[in-house]
């Protein structure tokens, strides 16, 4: 609760320092007692005082105007606005919230190594289609299936396909390069490095490639000018020299292969992921948005649509996908910025920008991003990172980036358990250093715009489809202050009767407004400011509790990025698992009851024995979705509730410790399944 500021004392014309200070409307409500305190003081105009709090707003309740006060109190007392809200977040500092996809292989694949890593905060498993076979990559869908069945976290599969690549042959043995040597590139077979002759495997390098053109061995770590072109030779002068071996990957910086994005192996790959049951798709070598459609096409045929869908994430890394950045985006579920081939197409001083680019445009429609690529390369090698890339980290994750990735590190890096600490630690102290001095990602930066609507009110039709209320109702949970949440009753807001309204079920006077296109207007005015630093679930400092059947609102709650996590409760494992991508969400099973109250109480306990929460912390429940649980029809519902204590257990009593534990497993059970009494 927000404690009622003390009397303070302003010198003449603060008042006007401070409606410049504050946006609208806090600046009504106290400029407007402000005003009231000067013609009722000592009538010598020396001062202006403000008030105790007094009702002013919500009627009955007293907070609308305790909240404006507060804000006041903070100014005069020249607190930082991020500050006051944040000072002890030392006490009790809410989870890592920024996910992380590691890669398996030998050096993780065993299943001590694997749960090892699942226990230490890998959230998503990520299948690389370039390396190991369908048996190997079979072994290790079972292990997270099985972690997932013993109900020791939540971890989604991400199958990566290989994609189109261009590659040079085999080799006799290792070609050893030094500057100003020649090479000759050729897409006749059996060239195997005699006489620095190689064969490559796609049959348009000739025509693809153009004198003066930049050639890149594994994304830059040997260059090539090409020098002259024939009919079936790219011939070729090296500048950066080293040892090339066999099957090397070849790019032209600044082109795109004219490859088919998805290969017939991939075509196999993705069969055998939906045989398996993955729950991403991770395409590489995304040109433009219509392989991304014929992809979502074919897994439609398949029956794989709705809840059962898999997601698709496409891969930025070629000169193409960069050209085609929005339409992309539009399509895909979500995106990974693959910036070891994005950096071999382009300059790579461009990296930066592109990895920017990306991460905003996703973050601007909903839709989760991983940055990948080199995060903590040296530690494949070596037990600790540069510090540019515990840096390179860090910016990830201050842009916004629903999870980061480790590939080589834990697939066959020596320290993959050191390397995800790494991330992890380096991970959860960014984000507190952005909650300590800068608050909340969405409110943006010098180089990002702040994160906002997904569809803007003035773009939505005048309707009460259910879709417009959730995001609206996802963005006041996340944004607005506490004065509508600390009421005795939930807070409604439905589309009963024809029309959207806000509505308080115990009649505090707050008037509706008609929804969807009006009532985002009337809210920015009457209930909170855009881009307000109060907002609920932050100033209250306690975590949102969502019950989702398909996983739209915690998907919404996440792309306004409150600072606690969203506990999501859900009955369907698919929806489960891919939630395990987003940015703050902790997805949890449990089949729901009947009755609201008998579930929520569930999922209390559920929390409470997991260690999520404790007694007496504040939590907020949300409920919201087009079919509805336990409520009436298109509408959503949030309340603020204190998690239960712990009963008291009589030391005294020799039989109590073992009724007590009899107790602790009932609940568990019944937590687990409705089912049990």
């Amino acid at each position: 609760m927000l404690a009622a500021p003390q009397q303070r004392v302003l010198a003449p014309g603060a008042a006007k320092g401070i409606r410049a200070r504050l946006p609208s409307p806090y600046h009504r409500l106290i400029v407007a007692t402000a005003r009231r305190d000067a013609t009722a003081g000592d009538g010598k105009g020396s001062a202006e005082r403000l008030p105790p709090p007094r009702a002013l707003a919500l009627g009955s309740t007293q907070l609308g105007v305790r909240l404006a006060d507060q804000v006041a109190a903070d100014l005069l007392a020249g607190a930082d606005a991020g500050a006051a809200v944040l000072d002890d977040f030392t006490d009790s500092p809410p989870a890592r919230k920024t996910k992380v996809v590691c890669t398996i292989g030998p050096t993780s694949c065993d299943r001590e190594s694997f749960f090892r890593l699942a226990d230490a905060g890998m959230s998503v498993v990520r299948l690389n289609m370039s390396h190991g076979s369908h048996e190997s990559h079979k072994a290790v869908v079972e292990l997270a299936r099985e972690y997932n069945s013993l109900g020791r976290g939540n971890l989604a599969i991400m199958m990566d396909t290989k994609g189109p690549e261009v590659r040079s042959g085999d080799v006799a043995e290792p070609l050893q390069l030094a500057p100003g040597d020649n090479v000759v590139f050729t897409i006749q077979e059996g060239a195997d490095g005699k006489d620095n002759r190689i064969s490559v495997n796609y049959d348009e390098f000739v025509e693809d490639a153009s004198v003066g053109d930049m050639l890149l061995v594994d994304g830059g770590i040997m260059s090539m000018e090409v020098q002259r072109i024939t009919d079936t030779d790219v011939e070729c002068r090296v500048v950066d020299g080293g040892t090339l071996g066999s099957r090397r990957h070849l790019n032209i910086r600044g082109k795109s292969a004219n490859l088919p994005a998805i290969t017939d192996r991939d075509w196999e790959d993705i069969k055998f992921g939906v045989e398996m049951g993955v729950d991403y798709y991770a395409l590489s070598f995304v040109r433009d948005a219509d392989v991304i459609y014929e992809l979502k096409d074919y897994l439609a045929k398949q029956g794989l649509v709705g809840t059962s869908a898999i997601g698709v994430l496409a891969k930025i890394e070629s000169a193409d996908s960069v050209a085609h950045l929005d339409d992309i985006l539009d399509a895909v579920d979500g995106a990974m910025v693959a910036r070891g081939d994005l950096g071999a197409e382009l300059p790579v001083e461009e990296v930066p920008y592109w990895q920017s680019q990306i991460v905003q445009g996703c973050r601007k429609r909903g839709k989760p991003v991983i940055v990948a690529t080199n995060m903590l390369e040296s530690m494949v090698q070596n037990p600790t990172p540069t510090r540019a890339e515990v840096s390179d980290i860090a910016i990830a994750v201050r842009e916004g980036a629903d999870a980061i990735m480790l590939s080589g590190e834990t697939a066959y890096g020596k320290f993959p358990f050191k390397s995800l600490d790494t991330m992890t630690t380096v991970a959860r102290r960014t984000e507190l250093s952005m909650l300590r001095y800068q608050g909340a990602r969405r409110f943006g930066s010098t180089e990002a715009p702040p994160i906002d609507w997904i569809i803007p009110p003035h773009r939505r039709t005048a309707s009460t489809k259910d879709e417009g209320l959730s995001e609206i109702f996802a963005y006041h949970t996340t944004t607005v202050g506490p004065a509508l949440f600390l009421l005795p009753q939930p807070l409604i807001l439905g589309s009963d009767c024809g029309r959207a309204q806000v509505c308080s079920p115990g009649g505090w006077g707050l008037r509706p407004g008609v929804a969807p296109r009006v009532a985002g207007t009337w809210y920015q005015q009457v209930l909170t400011p855009r881009n307000s630093f109060l907002q609920m679930a932050n100033t209250l400092k306690c975590p949102l509790i969502v019950f989702s059947r398909k996983g739209n609102m915690p998907a919404l709650l996440s792309h306004y990025r409150p600072d606690w996590p969203i506990f999501c409760f859900t009955e369907n494992e698919l929806v489960q698992r891919r939630l395990a991508l987003y940015h703050g969400v902790v997805a949890l099973y449990m089949r729901f009851s009947e009755q609201q109250e008998v579930t929520f109480d569930r999922a209390l306990t559920m929390l409470k024995e997991r260690g999520h929460l404790k007694g007496g912390q504040m939590v907020a429940l949300v409920q919201s979705g087009r079919k509805a649980i336990w409520r009436a029809a298109s509408t959503h519902v949030i309340q603020v509730r204190t998690v239960p204590e712990d009963p008291q257990v009589d030391s005294e009593d020799e039989s109590s410790d073992g009724e007590h534990s009899a107790a602790v497993l009932a609940r568990r059970a019944s937590a687990r399944d409705p089912g049990h009494a």
